[in-house]
C-alpha cells in the first residue's frame, strides 16, 4: 500500500487504489482444436476473423500454443465478452479453412 500511495502522489491528479486480484476483470479464454502444422500464429487469428464474420473476434490473442497431436494441435484464446453469444448460438463452433473448429 505504500508504494502504491507514493506512486499515487508523484503526479497531480492520479488516484491509484490497491484491489485484490478476484476484483480485477478478467477477458474469457477459450480452447481451440486446429489442424496440426499451424506455426503463423497472426495467420491463424486472420483466418478466425476473415471466416467468422459473425462473431466478434476483433481483440481476441493466441496466449498459449499446446504440443501438436497427432491430426491436431490445441491453442488457448484470449477472447472476449461480446462473442460469447455469439459462440453458444453457433454451438460454440467457429470456420477454420473448410472445416469448423470447436
Amino acid at each position: 500500500e505504500e508504494s502504491v500511495a507514493m506512486i499515487s502522489n508523484k503526479w497531480n491528479g492520479l488516484r491509484i487504489r490497491l484491489v485484490h486480484a478476484r476484483e480485477i476483470p478478467r477477458r474469457p479464454r477459450a480452447r481451440i482444436w486446429l489442424p496440426k502444422g499451424q506455426s503463423d500464429l497472426n495467420r491463424v487469428l486472420q483466418c478466425l476473423r476473415a471466416q467468422n464474420p459473425h462473431v466478434h473476434t476483433v481483440n481476441w490473442a493466441i496466449l498459449k500454443t499446446e504440443k501438436e497431436m497427432s491430426t491436431s494441435q490445441q491453442f488457448l484464446l484470449l477472447i472476449n465478452h461480446k462473442c460469447l453469444a455469439q459462440l453458444k448460438k453457433n454451438e460454440h463452433k467457429i470456420r477454420y479453412g473448410i472445416r469448423k473448429a470447436s
